[in-house]
């Protein structure tokens, strides 16, 4: 990747849009971005970063204050603009981060949502969402944010931290570089699936002793008494012995429970032979009682017999009658019909005589209409006769009224046109006079203000030195306020180095106590060990020590005596207690060098400021030259301000000046063009006047104001223009109320007009309309006549059938009818009560002899029983079996309830058995593994999985890394993975831990032993090798550019000329690397630079950039 152009606008630093062109730096070598500290030489790889990934170069960078510029407008958006090549193709991306805005409407401000977009060479559409972007730039460069830092930029803050860290803090750092989270998740998977197992383990042994505690036995056998010893002593490795046992006793009591059954068998075998003959002798007494009730009912049917035949008969003979009464009612049914046939004529007749009336009245009123009609059709006819000769007098009147409008419109043309002409002259004539008195005053003021203009521009130039002096004082105060920073830092800095002296102290205290109780511990532990290894002797089993099996008198701890844990866990704290004062002896060794270093920059500070500077009392020399500043700075802007105002008066006079001569010069254009319009005008107002004058002679009319027109023509002075314009108003006034009159009687002729043609239309349909009322007239008498035999024929029916009734009424026809259907019912109901009786009674005395028979047949086949006594003597054996039976059913539940516990505990275990065993097998080799991926070897390096792919990575980063380093140093110092330190006994991790062969001594030392100088090369070394071997790693990754931040002060003149050659080195082909350094050797010895200016602005300090080739 390699940047072309970047811009950036209201974005840290930089107020406004300022853009760095990378292509006037070529396509390779090294450049220097210089500039003073805090003008934003490194916001240029901030925004770089930030272009790309949507984020800052680095933690310490806080977001929210880096990328709004507290020196921009607040209506000037942020953003970011950069343009790059990767692969051969030209990318643009464009941020916009969150920040706040005024509201386009009212008070206040807003939040303006981040946003991203990316274009494409190729003729791609943009992207235009943020995700997607985001995701699209990883996709083209193949590294994410953290892999590009770590390549693009090489701080010397950031570098420092790997070269000085432990294992733990390298394995953080790779662990985001290299993504060798995976390999830590697998550790600690592995960790947890070797707890779950174990946590299974025990929980299994738990479950079978409690399953097995659950053994029944009430016997006091042998096999009884060695199952309570066993769960006496907690089943300890007695598991597979009590399983033993327990399945001889459920086989015992399995054996007795068999015995058992077989007597209840026998028993219920005896005792359902006695049931046998109770229930034989309950059915012989249930049969007698049985029989007797039978015979019982039997006499009693026997003698109602006779009773129920009797009331049969009688019902038989009512049954004959029901023929005779029907036959009486189809008779009845007839003359009921022929009654309703008699009230239907009686309406028919009514409602045809209705009929009848109703058209008599309808013949009646058609003669009337038809009179009325005749009498109409008369009327219309006479009237149409009297409006012939409407036509002709419409054609008359409309030809009068065109002839007057005609000459009326030609008459109004010409007066409205001289009317137009008239009043075009007089508003011409006036806009005239206005105009010419208006440029005679700007002339006046034109003149006055060109006097003025000399004085002001004196006054400009006295502001502008003014501005000149004020800002050389200005440029004096950053550098008073600037050296007083200065000097609060170095007390503050004094201030640490005094609280790390303090520190240090502490911790030295603090690790030499931890080391003493460890040392004290430790060697206690060692004289105890034979007693920890005899804790864990085992029957059986043997000894670790000589190999003996068994252990007659085996070692014992005594309670003083310390555990590996405990032990260890003090070797740790001890570990970590000399760690953390050697860190604070290091800081305090860094402060005091900082504090060394900042007081010579104060002292360079204070006589660059101030000459006379005698060393002593430097700050209230400082505060006292400020003041003079802060005094002379008010006075010259006081007076700048006096400048300024009249700078302005200046600059207004100018523009009114200006102003004033365009607009003399458009008045005078305008005076010219409305004059020519006024002669226009008058000429068009003398023409119409003439057109008026030639055209009243020629007017067609007969009178005006009681004389002719000739006469009154005549009369009128046609030479005057108020005269002419007077006639032709009159005329006009006379054409306008004839035509009115003339338009009101053309009215009433065209609705004349109107009404004879609807009379032409109407007298036909009137003389149709006679017709029918003539033809209907005929009809209505032909139907009248026909509705009147029809009723007289109804009328004669009706008589016939009231004759044929002889007086008879329909109620009482009705009565009688329903008086024999009742009749009928009730003796129908009788005879089927009767013939239910009977049948029923029958159905009753045959199954009572049934019954009988059958007693008697069921009683013939029972065995005979002599005595009393054998009734009684079957119930007492019944009982006696029965309590037996019991009493043994009894044992046997029990004996089953036990025998089906104990199975069940016996499958249960055995199933848990091999269930454990299962799961130890699975224990071991987790244990194995966990142990291997978690570095808890004993005897081995505490080398985690993760630590182990990451020292890896870190061999090839140290090979890259040597190759500049003994090059930069004079083949002085190689760095080195330390295989063994001390740091990694006990549970501290190791693997990653980093140190210096010196091939001058022919030594291996710590890192921190290195200078600051020295520090910095190896921190340079490590870095970019840590660069190449990520490219590498990312596979296919080109980055054309990278950044180098700070450090070179540090080194003499011999090692800053080796660094320099090293990143030479690392621009050749088609790289460039941007040296980010304000050093004034580099200035000297890097031509091409880009530098970083504070510039002033309205708001205040603000960046320019400025490239050097």
């Amino acid at each position: 990747m390699k940047p072309i152009k970047l811009e950036i606008c209201a974005f840290g630093p930089y107020a406004d849009k300022t853009v760095v062109d990378f292509s006037l730096l070529g396509d390779n070598g090294i450049y220097l971005i210089t500039g003073e500290t805090g003008a934003g030489k490194t916001t240029i790889f901030d925004a770089i970063v930030y272009a790309l990934y949507g984020k800052a170069s680095g933690s310490a960078r806080s977001q929210n204050t880096m990328f709004r510029s507290k020196y921009a407008d607040p209506a000037i958006l942020t953003y970011i603009e950069c343009t790059f090549f990767y692969h051969g193709k030209e990318y643009k991306v464009r941020r916009v981060p969150e920040q706040e805005r005024p509201k386009k409407r009212g008070d206040g401000m807003t939040k303006e949502n981040a946003a991203a977009e990316l274009y494409f060479s190729d003729g791609r559409a943009p992207i235009t969402k943020k995700e997607l972007v985001d995701n699209e730039i990883v996709k083209i460069m193949g590294i994410n944010y953290d892999q590009f830092r770590s390549i693009a930029m090489i701080s010397q803050g950031d570098f420092q931290k790997i070269l000085l860290a432990d294992t733990s803090d390298r394995m953080k750092i790779f662990r985001e570089i290299f993504h060798t989270n995976l390999f830590e998740s697998l550790q600690k998977r592995l960790q947890d699936d070797f707890s779950k197992t174990k946590k299974e383990y025990d929980e299994l042994q738990l479950r079978i002793s409690q399953e097995l505690s659950g053994i029944v036995s009430s016997g006091v056998g042998a096999i009884e008494q060695e199952l309570k010893s066993i769960e006496s002593n907690g089943f300890d490795g007695q598991i597979e012995r009590c399983l033993e046992l327990l399945k001889n006793l459920v086989n015992d009591s399995e054996t007795k429970l068999q015995i058992g059954d077989e007597k209840i068998q026998q028993l219920r075998r005896q005792l359902s032979e006695t049931e046998e003959k109770l229930r034989t002798e309950n059915r012989r007494r249930e049969l007698m009682n049985k029989l007797a009730k039978e015979l019982q009912e039997k006499t009693v049917l026997d003698q109602q017999t006779d009773n129920i035949y009797e009331v049969f008969q009688k019902a038989a003979e009512g049954s004959d009658r029901i023929s005779e009464l029907q036959k009486e009612l189809p008779v009845l049914q007839e003359l009921i019909n022929k009654l309703a046939k008699v009230g239907q004529l009686e309406e028919y007749e009514k409602n045809y005589q209705q009929d009848y009336q109703k058209k008599i009245e309808a013949i009646s009123n058609n003669k009337t209409k038809i009179e009325q009609q005749e009498f109409a059709i008369k009327a219309a006819k006479e009237l149409k006769e009297t409006l012939n000769n409407v036509d002709a007098q419409v054609i008359s009147v409309e030809n009068k009224i065109n002839g007057l409008a005609s000459s009326q419109k030609e008459l109004t043309g010409i007066c409205v046109q001289h009317k137009i002409a008239k009043d075009d002259e007089e508003k011409l004539q006036s806009l005239v006079v206005e105009l010419e008195a208006s440029k005679q005053v700007l002339d006046e003021q034109t003149k006055a203000l060109q006097n003025n203009l000399e004085a002001s521009r004196r006054a400009k130039l006295l502001e502008a030195e003014l501005q000149n002096n004020v800002l050389k004082e200005k440029e004096e105060l950053t550098k008073v306020n600037d050296l007083l920073k200065a000097l609060d830092k170095l007390k503050l800095l004094e201030d640490d180095y005094k609280e790390a002296i303090i520190d240090f102290k502490q911790a030295r205290e603090i690790s030499e106590q931890a080391s003493a109780d460890y040392q004290e511990r430790y060697m206690l532990f060692l004289c105890e060990q034979a007693g920890v290894l005899a804790e864990k002797l085992e029957t059986n089993k043997p000894c670790p020590v000589c190999g003996s099996l068994e252990h007659p008198c085996p070692a014992k701890l005594t309670k003083e005596a310390p555990t590996q844990e405990q032990v260890d866990e003090l070797k740790q704290n001890a570990d970590a207690a000399v760690q953390r004062a050697g860190q604070f002896s290091s800081e305090a060794a860094s402060l005091k060098k900082q504090v060394e270093e900042k007081r010579i920059d104060v002292v360079e500070m204070g006589c660059s400021i101030i000459p006379d500077y005698n060393g002593t009392d430097l700050k209230s020399v400082v505060d006292n030259r400020k003041a003079e500043i802060e005094v002379l700075i008010s006075e010259l802007r006081c007076r700048k301000q006096q400048a300024a105002d009249e700078a302005q008066k200046e600059e207004e006079l100018q523009n009114n000046l200006k102003d004033n001569l365009e607009i003399l010069d458009s008045k005078a254009q305008e005076i010219i063009s409305k004059k020519n319009l006024l002669t226009e005008a008058h000429t068009k107002r003398q023409g119409a006047l003439e057109q008026v004058q030639a055209i009243l002679p020629q007017l067609d009319l007969q009178y005006i104001n009681g004389s002719s027109y000739a006469d009154w023509l005549s009369c009128q002075n046609l030479h005057d223009e108020e005269a002419i314009i007077t006639a032709a108003r009159l005329i006009y006034k006379f054409f306008q109320e004839n035509i009115g009159e003339l338009q009101t009687e053309l009215t009433r002729l065209k609705n004349e007009q109107q009404r004879k043609l609807r009379l032409e239309k109407e007298i036909p349909a009137m003389e149709q309309e006679l017709e029918t009322l003539r033809n209907l007239d005929g009809s209505l008498q032909t139907a009248a006549a026909q509705l009147q035999t029809t009723a007289e024929s109804f009328a004669r029916q009706r008589i016939e059938l009231l004759q044929e009734l002889n007086g008879k009424k329909k109620f009482e026809l009705e009565q009688r009818q329903k008086n024999i259907e009742d009749t009928c019912q009730q003796l129908k109901e009788r005879f089927r009560t009767a013939d239910e009786e009977l049948r029923k009674h029958n159905e009753k005395l045959q199954q009572c002899n049934v019954k009988i028979q059958t007693y008697n047949e069921d009683l013939a086949l029972l065995p005979e029983i002599n005595t009393q006594n054998s009734l009684e003597t079957i119930l007492s054996d019944k009982q006696e079996l029965e309590e037996r039976i019991a009493r043994l059913d009894l044992e046997n539940k029990n004996l089953h309830s036990d025998c089906k516990n104990n199975r069940s505990i016996l499958n249960n275990a055995e199933r848990l058995q091999k269930d454990i065993g299962v799961v130890e097998k699975k224990y071991v080799w987790l244990k194995a593994l966990a142990d291997t991926a978690n570095g808890r070897l004993i005897g081995k390096q505490k080398v985690v999985l993760e630590t182990y792919i990451q020292m890896h990575y870190f061999d090839r980063i140290i090979q890259r890394a040597n190759v500049r380093l003994l090059k930069m140093t004079n083949q002085h110092y190689e760095l080195k993975r330390a295989e063994e330190d001390s740091v990694s006994t006990g549970n501290a991790k190791a693997g990653l831990e980093l140190s210096v062969k010196d091939y001058w001594n022919n030594t291996e030392r710590s890192v921190r032993t290195l200078s600051g100088g020295e520090t910095f090369m190896a921190s340079l070394a490590l870095a970019l090798g840590l660069a190449d071997e990520v490219q590498a790693s990312a596979g296919g990754v080109q980055l054309d550019t990278m950044f180098v931040d700070e450090g070179f002060g540090s080194l003499s003149e011999e090692h800053l000329k080796e660094a320099i050659n090293t990143l030479m080195g690392l621009s050749d082909a088609n790289r460039l690397v941007g040296i980010i350094s304000h050093v004034a050797a580099l200035k000297e010895r890097i031509d091409k630079k880009i530098v970083v200016k504070n510039s002033r602005q309205n708001a205040g300090l603000g960046s320019t950039i400025e490239i050097v080739v």
